[in-house]
């Protein structure tokens, strides 16, 4: 596959690092999950020739590592539909024709701090590809909450983990990465 004819793709990421629920009862992460399973991801698409840029989202007040304390800032973002600041600069949209997105699931929706990335960078009609670490909530309703904040994107179905799994995503995870390929190449 030619360079000119791959299409470039930035892996875009929120994670949380510290005190997460894994497993049933709260634990202490080194690196969190969706950071994980991103770079996972964007290993695995660069092994199939494809042009991958990394971006970590990070807010500007940065969320705590105590569980409890995260929980109920995440809460109040989500009931308030908040959108906290993020750290610039962000990527220049017009440089990709793909975007991987990538979050955990808080409060059942996709952290609002991931909203605000969406509308501040203004993708345009580009492909997204969302992918999401829980423990138990799946994917839920956060594909139709990128479209809210990127409508002119193409969202395409998500791929959902579960957080304590991430070293050992399998076959579910070919299979979509499988699926974005078929797609890539029909799109040429």
């Amino acid at each position: 596959m030619s360079e000119a004819a791959t299409p470039r793709v930035l892996v875009a990421y929120f994670s949380h690092a510290g005190e997460n629920w894994v497993s049933g009862g709260v634990r202490y992460i080194e690196v969190g999950n969706t950071k994980r399973l991103a770079e996972t991801i964007a290993n695995k698409l660069e092994s199939r020739g494809h042009r991958v840029d990394r971006y970590e989202i990070k807010a500007s007040d940065p969320y705590s590592v105590k569980y409890e304390e995260t929980t109920k800032r995440a809460e109040a973002e989500t009931d308030a539909d908040a959108r906290p600041g993020i750290v610039l600069p962000v990527p220049d949209a017009s440089k990709y024709d793909v975007l991987f997105l990538g979050y955990p699931m808080w409060c059942g929706k996709m952290p609002r701090v991931v909203m605000t990335f969406l509308e501040t960078v203004k993708f345009g009609a580009i492909a997204v590809w969302p992918f999401t670490t829980h423990e138990g909530g799946g994917i839920n309703q956060s594909e139709r909450e990128v479209l809210k904040a990127a409508p002119e994107a193409d969202v395409k179905p998500g791929f959902a983990m579960i957080g304590s799994n991430v070293e050992h995503p399998g076959e579910p995870l070919e299979h979509w990465l499988n699926a974005f390929d078929a797609g890539s190449r029909e799109d040429r």
